[in-house]
């Protein structure tokens, strides 16, 4: 939801997109280490 900004600055703001890539690409290596395809991130997690 980058479209809803509540940061207050730039530092802010730019913690917020760098921390929601960082999730995202942390979910992706997780499917790709339990051989799962990498773009199913909502499943990443699950047994």
């Amino acid at each position: 939801m980058i479209k809803r900004n509540y940061a207050k600055s730039f530092n802010g703001l730019s913690t917020r997109v760098i921390s929601k890539i960082a999730a995202v690409t942390v979910l992706q290596m997780i499917n790709k280490i339990n051989g799962k395809p990498i773009n199913h991130i909502k499943h990443a997690l699950a047994a």
